[in-house]
Formats: structure tokens, C-alpha cells, sequence
């Protein structure tokens, strides 16, 4: 009889988190890349967490897209963006404090999965390993950072090149002249952006007929 070996774990260069130089795997138990605190996968309009909802978990998302907006004291929604692979989210819960709550929701674009990764043992890997914590608090003022300079750009930019300039940061490495999907409708686009679903179905038209791009339903490549 013939003794089956375990499967190898898979190498820590899997986990999309260490690419931001965050490392989070005690919190996860050694996880590499199946947490023992759960990996939730999420379906497409699915809610990963609600705005004013108890803080007590962050999330590492591993792949798909999800959506983060705020809504305002009317029900309007005051201010979005996209997050993808890679990204921490949920960092109101690092302070482990019992009255924390979210100050966002969060709903999958697409299909989507993400570790969880409780408060407490966050909170406690990493008094214990202050390389991570900076690592951690870097990322936190990128993203910071990253929502300001957006919020800057959108005030400056005509719609026709806030719609091109988002497009472009979907598109990700695609390589010029290549097709690559859309992961969110022109509705969320405009949920972005601020603008409206006619508004920005117009300025892709208006990219289309300037030759800046190429557009067949959801399916976008830059000329």
C-alpha cells in the first residue's frame, strides 16, 4: 500500500498580502493561503460587512473586486472605491475596542474571497512584531493617501478623463491593445466616480469616437 504524502503548502509568495510587505500569518496561524480563522468567499452583490456594523474582524482580500462607499444621513451614498487583491480592509477593528464599528460597507463586484482575520490576534501579533505593525499602519496611510490624491484629481479632471483614468487603473498590467473585462457595470463606474450612468455610458462613447479606446460590452482595450 502506497502512503499518500500530504499536499504541500502552498509557498507564502501565494499570499497577495505579502506583496505590500504586511505579514499577517500568525494572526492566520501560519496560514499560507487557508487561514484557520476562515477564508470567506463572497458571490457577486454579496455584503462583506455593514457600515455602522460591529468592528471585530479585518479582512485580506485574495481575489475578485469588491466595492467600499459610505452613505450619508439621506441614504446617498457619499463616497466609493474599488478594492482589490492585495488590500487590508476593515481596519477599524485593529483597535479591538467593543464599541468600534464600520465606517463603511462593503459588497462584492464580482466574485470574490478574503481571509478573516480576528482583532484580538491581530492586535496581538503584532505588539509582538513591530515591522509588521509599521508595515500595516504604511499600508493603512497609502490607501490614505491613494483616496486623497483621487478625491484631488476628480475636482481637477473633466468627466471624460476621470472615466478614461479609472478604466486605465482596472485595466491593471493588460498590455496595451489587449482585451481585458470590466469587473464592475458602468453604474458602479459612476458610483466612483460621481457621476451618472448616462454620464459616464456618454464619455466612453466619446473615448470610443476619439480612438482612445475600444469598447464591445464589458470587454475594453486601449488603442
Amino acid at each position: 500500500m502506497i502512503a499518500l504524502r500530504p499536499p504541500k503548502p502552498p509557498s507564502l509568495r501565494s499570499c497577495p498580502i505579502t506583496d505590500r510587505g504586511i505579514f499577517l500569518r500568525a494572526s492566520c496561524v501560519g496560514c499560507q493561503g487557508a487561514p484557520s480563522s476562515g477564508q470567506r468567499h463572497l458571490e457577486r452583490g454579496e455584503v462583506l460587512f455593514l457600515q455602522g456594523g460591529p468592528a471585530d474582524r479585518m479582512y485580506a482580500v485574495v481575489t475578485g473586486w469588491l466595492r467600499e462607499y459610505a452613505v450619508d444621513a439621506d441614504g446617498a451614498v457619499g463616497g466609493a472605491r474599488i478594492v482589490r487583491a492585495g488590500q487590508v480592509i476593515g481596519l477599524e477593528a485593529l483597535g479591538a475596542r467593543q464599541d468600534a464599528t464600520y465606517g463603511v460597507t462593503v459588497e462584492a463586484l464580482r466574485p470574490a474571497s478574503v481571509c478573516v482575520l480576528g482583532a484580538a490576534s491581530v492586535g496581538s501579533w503584532l505588539r509582538g512584531r513591530p515591522d509588521d505593525a509599521l508595515a500595516l499602519a504604511i499600508a493603512a496611510a497609502d490607501d490614505i493617501a491613494s483616496i486623497r490624491r483621487q478625491m484631488i484629481s476628480n475636482a481637477s479632471m473633466s468627466a471624460e478623463d476621470r472615466v478614461l483614468a479609472l478604466i486605465e487603473d482596472l485595466g491593471g498590467a493588460s498590455p496595451r491593445g489587449a482585451w481585458f473585462r470590466l469587473p464592475v457595470t458602468r453604474e458602479q463606474l459612476g458610483d466612483v466616480l460621481g457621476l451618472t450612468v448616462e454620464t459616464v455610458s456618454r464619455m466612453m462613447q466619446r473615448l470610443a469616437r476619439a480612438g482612445r479606446i475600444e469598447v464591445t460590452g464589458a470587454r475594453v482595450r486601449f488603442r
